[in-house]
């Protein structure tokens, strides 16, 4: 039943007559007329019983009245949240060009200061209590703040781009979440944890700050590739010691490191997220503390990676590469850790610690993301249906299949098979 007959049923009980209902719905008298007389035939019964002077609703109209009045509540009520959840989100790209602050202002509609390499906006109303700062320490190094309580949850789009920055983030206070796009569930990155995150062309970054909690964060941000031409010590510096550093994770992005709760950090990064001030002291206080809070990063960094790394010998790394083949041709099979530990001959904490550092998932993630791989090549490649496809990959649950197929890939497996 479309939507219009019922917004007709509740105009004409709720305007009294034919003439004001017409005139309300901007339709001629013998236009609605019309229409009431196809939604009848349609329905198989009276909506109103018709006298010269007045129109009453019959027993079923009575429901059918009732009914239009929940449906266009609920549409109504509908389209008020997508209006929200369009609001409430930001959409931005990654662009030297862009200016994130401003764009972040004009979407609170709040206060922005800018001056001397710095944009502070503030905000003391109905969405926000608090201040997002950006600070250029120099060329190709930056920093953004975040000392605040939003009063709904503030998601971020970020579209990422070839030449994508380092991103390394460190939680002062409480926490945030954090997905690549084409994830099925947020991280929570949590109180006195670093992250370190680089993006690569064609994926998206979503982040959620969560509602009425007050948030003290801290993002670095360099452009490696910028700071390795600059004549300027601490940006030679920062990229010698990134060039050696990232030479012993991998190559494969996106990438995203989550740190040990580190405390170390924390005396600088509460320096950091304390400080909104635009002026010449106020940004040197900032630079100074923020060159130390990534020293400590990069300290804390270097020696979780080199922990990592010494509990895998190259004879187990190259086990666990081995990893995605054997389930590609073993996809009937029920995969535990357990049972693939033995298969592989390496401990339970060596294998996750080995996917986990290869492929940057957890073991469950990574095989449901090979089930996913393996099932859109099926429908690109085959006449398969969806059924066959399903079964072939592992899956016995319809729904279960696509479900996370469609949060790997943003469509039901259907579309793949037009």
């Amino acid at each position: 039943m479309e939507i219009k007959y019922f917004r007709l049923v509740k105009t004409i009980v709720e305007e009294g007559s034919i003439a004001n209902a017409s005139e309300k719905l901007c339709l001629s008298q013998s236009a609605l007329s019309h229409q009431l007389k196809e939604l009848e035939q349609q329905l198989g019964f009276k909506v109103f019983h018709r006298t010269r002077n007045k129109w009453d609703l019959t027993e079923e109209g009575t429901e059918l009245y009732k009914l239009s009045n929940s449906v266009l509540e609920n549409i109504g009520n509908s389209f008020k949240n997508i209006e929200q959840i369009q609001t409430e989100k930001l959409k931005l790209k990654e662009d030297p060009n862009s200016n994130h602050v401003r764009e972040m202002a004009t979407h609170f509609n709040a206060e922005l200061d800018e001056g001397n390499d710095a944009s502070t906006i503030t905000m003391d109303n109905d969405k926000a209590k608090g201040f997002i700062s950006s600070y250029r320490i120099f060329s190709g190094m930056s920093v953004w703040v975040y000392n605040i309580t939003f009063f709904s949850d503030f998601k971020v789009d970020l579209e990422l781009t070839e030449d994508s920055p380092y991103y390394l983030s460190y939680n002062v206070k409480n926490h945030f979440l954090h997905r690549f796009g084409d994830q099925d569930e947020f991280t929570k990155i949590l109180q006195n944890q670093n992250m370190i995150v680089i993006g690569a062309p064609e994926t998206s970054v979503q982040i959620v700050f969560p509602a009425n909690i007050e948030l003290k964060i801290a993002v670095i941000i360099l452009d490696i590739k910028l700071l390795g031409t600059l004549d300027i010590r601490n940006a030679k510096r920062i990229h010698s010691k990134f060039g050696k550093i990232f030479q012993k994770i991998p190559r494969q992005r996106p990438y995203r490191h989550l740190g040990e709760i580190d405390t170390e950090t924390e005396k600088y990064a509460s320096i950091v997220c304390e400080n909104n001030s635009v002026e010449l002291v106020g940004g040197l206080l900032t630079e100074g503390a923020v060159l130390n809070m990534l020293a400590s990063q990069i300290k804390a960094f270097s020696e979780e990676v080199t922990e990592n790394q010494s509990t895998l010998n190259k004879s187990e790394l190259s086990k666990i590469t081995s990893l995605g083949g054997y389930v590609i041709d073993n996809f009937e099979a029920n995969f535990t850790i357990l049972n693939l530990s033995r298969h592989f001959g390496i401990s339970p904490r060596k294998l996750q610690t080995g996917v986990k550092h290869l492929y940057g998932d957890s073991v469950s993630r990574y095989i449901s993301n090979l089930r996913m791989g393996h099932a859109k090549h099926l429908f690109s490649t085959t006449d398969l249906n969806v059924s066959e496809v399903r079964h072939l990959v592992g899956i016995s649950s319809g729904s279960y299949f696509s479900k996370v197929f469609k949060n790997r890939y943003g469509e039901l497996p259907s579309y793949y098979m037009n």
